[in-house]
């Protein structure tokens, strides 16, 4: 049996039990059945305009939704770049402290560090090493 058929079988199980308990009904309560079921199947043809939720009056399609999905949108892109740059800055901030940190603890003192001599020191120590390095 393939899907089509057992969908059949239970549409048709289920429409048997139904109408078991038809004849109970008084004449009132199956005129409203029968127009709750004629409404019913004017609607089952008609096109859902947009998603909606459920108690909200407003569809999630509508242009009102769409403009503040937009504005949404761009508000967490900025938040987003902010929050970068801010990381950013705090990771340049930290390697800036961690080089005054070594500074600081150096057993050479800050003032030899814009002292020329010492500068051209090291660039001869520095030219010295490249010299010495095996290509």
């Amino acid at each position: 049996m393939n899907k089509t058929t057992d969908e059949a079988d239970l549409a048709a199980r289920i429409r048997g039990m139904l109408d078991q308990g038809t004849a109970e009904i008084s004449q009132k309560a199956s005129l409203r059945l029968y127009e709750a079921r004629c409404d019913a199947l004017r609607h089952q043809g008609a096109a859902v305009a947009a998603l909606s939720l459920a108690g909200i009056g407003h569809t999630l399609g509508s242009s009102f939704h769409r403009h503040y999905r937009g504005i949404l949108a761009l508000v967490a892109l900025a938040v987003g770049a902010m929050g970068v740059q801010v990381w950013q800055n705090e990771q340049e901030a930290a390697a800036l402290a961690e080089i005054d940190s070594e500074l600081l603890g150096d057993e050479v003192p800050p003032s030899a560090y814009t002292d020329q001599g010492f500068l051209e020191w090291l660039q001869q120590i520095s030219e010295s090493d490249e010299e010495s390095l095996p290509e």
